[in-house]
């Protein structure tokens, strides 16, 4: 689905010593997979996701999706490809701009030449999916709360059904139940339409939930691509990088280190109970 090949993006360096954001990037991200991006500030992920997004020209490498070179094709073509990528902003405030939440939905279909019924339907599918009541689709989107203007900015991209789904940070600022709920829709949709979906995050707990794969970035190059397991197994690298490394994992890492022979690999709380209940009982026998 998607593939870069010795991907790099040079900032404008203005006569000083030059600075890339990325530097030869090699990924492969196949059809269907949940893909998470992680880095510290600055290591280069948004920038990354641009790229994927079409948005953004590298510097030097290539980027192909369905086997097509993105930036050796005609613009005719170049638009086709776009319309098969949906990118949902950090903040949804940029992505939202019409006077009703039903019509902000509704313009993605409809710029794409969709019959009115066929709109109707979309709105009413995609209301369903993220779960927007009809109580607020003739509200502003401006209105809404932070954790409202994100479901309906990803009602919006999700209308057309794109078959690769990229996201910038979609839970920052949510409470834990909104964040929650942000990661199912997101999920859900990764598994109901067998969509690609590639989601930049700073929470190493977010990543853990729902990835097929993570992707490390450390100063703009790829640190490790890999299961949610192998990326755990690295917890002192990803200190050294100053990750957010879930608090459990914390305790059962301590834990051995003080030589309590439990699993190191442990990543939530709902896991570590398992662990302790299983050890309980062999204990007890």
């Amino acid at each position: 689905m998607i593939e870069l090949k010795n991907l790099s993006y040079l900032y404008d360096s203005f006569g000083e010593k030059e600075k890339y954001a990325l530097l030869d990037i090699n990924l492969k991200i196949n059809k269907g997979e949940y893909v998470c991006i992680i880095g510290h500030t600055g290591c280069g992920k948004t920038t990354l996701l641009k790229h994927l997004s079409c948005s953004l020209k590298p510097t030097s490498g290539k980027i192909y999706i369905n086997g097509l070179d993105v930036w050796e094709q005609k613009k005719d073509v170049l638009k086709k490809i776009s319309r098969e990528i949906g990118f949902v902003f950090q903040n949804p405030s940029y992505q939202l701009f019409e006077e009703t939440v039903e019509k902000d939905i509704a313009f993605g279909p409809k710029n794409f030449g969709f019959s009115d019924d066929e709109i109707y339907k979309r709105v009413k599918k995609v209301c369903e999916i993220v779960g927007i009541g009809e109580d607020i689709l003739k509200k502003s989107p401006f209105e809404l709360s932070g954790g409202q203007k994100r479901r309906v900015a990803i009602a919006g991209i999700i209308a057309t059904t794109p078959n690769i789904l990229l996201l910038d940070e979609p839970t920052a600022g949510l409470d834990p139940a909104a964040k929650k709920r942000m990661l199912k829709i997101i999920k859900n949709y990764n598994e109901e339409f067998k969509a690609t979906v590639v989601v930049v995050t700073h929470s190493m707990q977010d990543a853990f939930l729902f990835a097929d794969r993570i992707v490390v970035l450390d100063g703009g190059k790829i640190f490790s691509c890999s299961s949610v397991c192998d990326t755990f197994k690295k917890v002192k690298d990803l200190q050294r990088m100053g990750l957010d490394i879930p608090d459990i994992t914390k305790v059962f890492v301590a834990l051995n280190e003080k030589g309590y022979f439990v699993p190191k690999e442990v990543y939530s709380v709902e896991q570590a109970f398992e662990i302790l209940k299983n050890m309980i009982k062999r204990n007890v026998k």
